[in-house]
Parts: structure tokens; C-alpha cells; sequence
């Protein structure tokens, strides 16, 4: 009789055990998907912020239709917000209707910004695409377009079409300064 007790104690510690192991990884993972629920909520909340201030920045510009770089909206201070202890808000306001539409832009346009290969390559592309560009990420994966000259395009050019945007002018109050390592412009 003593031996079979013991045997069914070692069964019923060993099921417990295993249990145990099993509740202990279930709420690990709850915990983890929680975490990842709550950063998820406020990257979202923060973001919202985000647009929010960007708004009130572009409604407190006292003259709309002078843009310069010195503009309020134009590099906003960073914002510490207190729900979100340790998390910070930077603002940036692009004035995209200042910049070289890729969809219409001629392939000299784009050989003056990028070279010739990367120029070439978005033309080809934009050729054989139906229909206009709708984001610049498309074109990430071309052969190329190495990253420099993406992060160029991406910075002097938009797929956005606005009431002024014909391919236009660049703005030279609020665009960036181009580096001598970076394509001629």
C-alpha cells in the first residue's frame, strides 16, 4: 500500500508541476501581448497628439501665404507629454506642395535630382505602371535606387498632387539644404 501512495503522489506532483510550467508560459504571454497592446496604444494616442499640434502650429501661422523657415510650423520644439511618462512628441511639417511631383516630373527633372540610372528607373516604372504614383515606397525596391538616392527623392519629391503641384516650383525658404556628397539638384 505504501508503495503504491507513493507512486500516485509522484503522478499527481508531476501533473501539478506540468501545470504549473503550462499557466506560468500562458501568462507570460498574456503579459507580453499586453505590453504590446499598451505600446500599440499609445504610439496610436501619440501620433493623434501628434496631428493635433501639427494643426494648431499651421492655424497660429501669421501670414499662410509667405512660408519660411523660420516659421513656428516649420520646427516645432519636441513636446514632453504627461500621460506618456518618458515618451517624447516631434512634430514635423512637411510643405509638400513645394516639391518636384514624381508623377508628372520629366525625366531631366529627375536626372538633375537623382543621375541618370535612378532617373531612368522611375521613368521606366512609371511607364509601365497603370496609373499615378500613390506613395514614393513603391519605388523603394527598384534595382536602382540605391538608399541615398531614395532618401533624396524622398525628401525633394511627392506623389501628393495639391491645388498648386504641377511638377513645381521648389520652395527655397523651406527647402532643405543639399550636402556636396548628395546628388547634384
Amino acid at each position: 500500500n505504501r508503495g503504491s501512495l507513493l507512486i500516485v503522489t509522484l503522478w499527481i506532483v508531476t501533473i501539478l508541476g506540468a501545470l504549473s510550467v503550462a499557466v506560468a508560459r500562458y501568462l507570460s504571454t498574456e503579459v507580453r501581448l499586453t505590453r504590446y497592446r499598451l505600446a500599440r496604444f499609445e504610439a496610436r494616442e501619440l501620433a493623434r497628439s501628434g496631428v493635433l499640434v501639427a494643426q494648431q502650429l499651421i492655424l497660429q501661422d501669421d501670414e499662410p501665404d509667405v512660408d519660411w523657415s523660420g516659421e513656428l510650423w516649420a520646427e516645432p520644439e519636441p513636446l514632453t507629454l504627461e500621460p506618456f511618462k518618458g515618451r517624447t512628441l516631434k512634430v514635423t511639417i512637411t510643405d509638400e506642395d513645394r516639391k518636384l511631383n514624381v508623377n508628372t516630373a520629366t525625366l531631366e527633372q529627375l536626372t538633375s535630382l537623382l543621375g541618370d540610372a535612378p532617373a531612368q528607373a522611375i521613368a521606366d516604372y512609371l511607364d509601365a505602371k497603370d496609373g499615378p504614383l500613390v506613395v514614393l515606397h513603391e519605388l523603394s525596391d527598384l534595382e536602382d535606387l540605391d538608399e541615398t538616392a531614395y532618401d533624396v527623392l524622398a525628401a525633394h519629391a511627392t506623389p501628393y498632387t495639391g491645388t498648386a503641384q504641377t511638377g513645381g516650383p521648389l520652395n527655397i525658404n523651406t527647402a532643405a539644404t543639399i550636402t556636396s556628397s548628395s546628388p547634384r539638384f
